[in-house]
């Protein structure tokens, strides 16, 4: 479970400050990825936006991540060849169209912790991403 949001910031067992959990969301669909961002930023996650593999890469090379919830098809590639393994310390989401099970095992392989398929209820993406944390966690 997330910890304890409390003004903007996460609050551990201890009460100590920790930051927010960095969120990097990946999804060609521009509609999609301002309305996630937002759902996600209410959750309590600092979000950080890609449309394409180019842009995430550049994002996991300068920014300090925690999780990447990633769609598997994107105009360039599978999330899978590229951007998953450079993300595979993280808690990685995969998000694959209804029925789409031949992406699975290769997210999978490449480190991914959970696996949606599209249409996806918002509350399963916070749960997906709860899990995906503490996965990585410990």
């Amino acid at each position: 479970m997330l910890p304890e949001k409390t003004g903007g910031v996460y609050l551990n067992t201890n009460r100590e400050e920790t930051q927010m959990t960095k969120l990097l969301v990946l999804e060609d669909d521009l509609n999609l990825l301002s309305v996630l961002a937002i759902y996600l930023k209410r959750a309590g996650f600092e979000i950080s936006k890609a449309h394409d593999i180019e842009s995430a890469l550049e994002a996991l090379k300068k920014e300090k991540v925690d999780l990447l919830f990633t769609d598997c098809d994107l105009p360039d590639g599978h999330s899978w060849e590229k951007v998953i393994p450079m993300a595979c310390s993280l808690g990685v989401v995969v998000v694959a169209t209804s029925g789409d099970i031949n992406n699975k095992k290769p997210a999978e392989d490449a480190g991914a912790v959970d696996f949606l398929s599209k249409p996806y209820k918002l509350s399963e993406v916070i749960r997906a991403l709860e899990m995906a944390l503490e996965s990585v966690s410990g």
